[in-house]
Order: C-alpha cells, then structure tokens, then sequence
C-alpha cells in the first residue's frame, strides 16, 4: 500500500542501530552500575530491619536495574 523511499529504509536502520547500541551501553556492567546496586542493596536492608515499606521502594528506585532488563527484552524480541 504505503512505499518507502530508499532514504526512510536507511533512516530506520540507523534508528535501530542507535537503539540496539544505546541499550548495550546502558545494560554493560560498570563501575556506576555496581556502586549504584551495592548502595541501593544497603537502603533495602536498612529498610528491611526498620520495617519499612517506603524504604524498601526507595531502594528499588536507585537500583539500576532499568539497562539490565531492558536488554533482555531486546533481546527476546
């Protein structure tokens, strides 16, 4: 129905390859990656030992899981 010009194709494989790089980078194991998750592993004990949910959720959102999993979803897809 719809045709492509020749210049939408390669504007999409640039697209795609900018995001499947993106999401590499950020799902790559690094130095801010660890520090980030052992920092927000201590907030989750503290949390934990204190009885407190709030804490416990402020753990999950400095965790940096976000790269991690959104590399796995690209590659399921």
């Amino acid at each position: 129905m719809f045709e492509t010009s020749p210049r939408m194709s390669v504007e999409k494989d640039v697209h795609r390859t900018a995001v499947r790089f993106g999401v590499a980078e950020n799902a790559s194991f690094n130095q801010a990656y660890f520090v980030m998750n052992v920092l927000a592993t201590i907030v989750a004990c503290y949390g934990l030992l204190a009885d407190s949910a709030a804490v416990v959720i402020g753990a999950m959102i400095i965790a940096m899981l976000l790269g991690p999993i959104s590399g796995m979803g690209l590659a399921t897809a």
